[in-house]
């Protein structure tokens, strides 16, 4: 008997620009339904992050990046049943055109 495995994903991003400071926003969810022996898994992510245009090609960006996993049944690697990750970045974009 196949096994089949439900995804529902949903996204909002969103990008402000005041002259040349950027100011990108992103928010995501995810849950897997799995089969009954399996737990239902979810996630929750945030994005919020700020950004400089050196030029009309250059952009340098620093922010924040939060993960929260939780699970039906079952713990984690922390012997939990919610994981909560964060991350800071700076991030350097180069862009051409054709």
């Amino acid at each position: 008997m196949p096994r089949h495995l439900s995804l529902r994903t949903s996204q909002l991003t969103g990008r402000r620009r005041a002259g040349y400071l950027l100011l990108p926003l992103v928010l995501a969810g995810s849950a897997l339904a799995a089969v009954a022996a399996l737990p239902r898994l979810g996630l929750n992510a945030y994005q919020a992050s700020l950004g400089y245009m050196l030029s009309s090609s250059l952009e340098l960006s620093a922010g924040w990046q939060g993960w929260n996993y939780g699970r039906a049944s079952g713990v984690f690697f922390n012997a939990a049943p919610r994981l909560k990750l964060d991350a800071e970045f700076v991030h350097m974009s180069f862009h051409t055109s054709p």
